[in-house]
């Protein structure tokens, strides 16, 4: 019995994928992705599986590079344990796009980033002998290594950010204080001045009582 293949629409619609990432991650990660007699890609439900772990390591902010060292390094069931792993301890706080204040060193979410990738990198070297593990480790913690270094880059520049805007809102607020004060005191400057008409009508006046009594 043959096995079933897919067309890559077919698997962008299933992973909810589009096209030219597929085409992009079999490039980059060397997949082997078989072509029919015209030349069109298929894929087979165990491509479809490897790429699902593909998506899902991405989103939980694996760089290719190390996803490339693992796929290449684990059988399909060890990818999915590594995959599990990853999941279930991702499951406890989002990685991506999630705001953490980076003048906090004991942040929940920075230990729980760092826990997640040293289960992945603990599950990855199950099962191995002494010399891959050697290898896989130094591959990993220098993928590991990159990876919390851009994420606190991410951090810091969020903070610097907010830092930024808190700055400059407080400028502005001053701005409109000092503004503000100008405009009380220049009102308070003009009500307590008499008219330029009233003050020529006084001094009018002033004149004709002095003419008055000098006849």
């Amino acid at each position: 019995m043959n096995e079933k293949v897919y067309t890559i629409k077919e698997v962008a619609t299933i992973l909810d994928i589009e096209a030219y990432v597929l085409r992009y991650y079999e490039k980059e990660l060397e997949l082997q992705i078989h072509r029919n007699s015209q030349g069109h890609r298929i894929y087979t439900q165990k491509d479809i599986t490897i790429l699902q772990q593909i998506k899902e390591l991405r989103e939980q902010g694996l760089e290719l590079k190390g996803i490339r060292n693992v796929i290449h390094t684990l059988d399909q069931e060890g990818l999915e344990s590594l995959t599990q792993v990853s999941a279930t301890n991702a499951k406890v706080i989002p990685l991506v796009g999630e705001d953490i204040d980076i003048g906090d060193k004991d942040d929940q979410k920075v230990k729980q980033f760092t826990m997640i990738i040293k289960e992945m990198l603990k599950q990855t070297l199950v099962e191995y002998g002494e010399e891959n593990k050697r290898q896989l480790h130094e591959e990993l913690t220098q993928e590991m290594d990159i990876m919390m270094d851009k994420k606190l880059s991410e951090l810091e520049v969020s903070q610097q950010q907010k830092n930024e805007e808190y700055y400059k809102k407080m400028d502005e607020t001053m701005r409109e204080m000092q503004k503000m004060r100008k405009e009380i005191a220049l009102l308070e400057q003009n009500t307590q001045k008499p008219s330029l008409w009233k003050k020529l009508f006084k001094d009018k006046n002033k004149t004709e009582e002095i003419e008055e009594k000098s006849m």
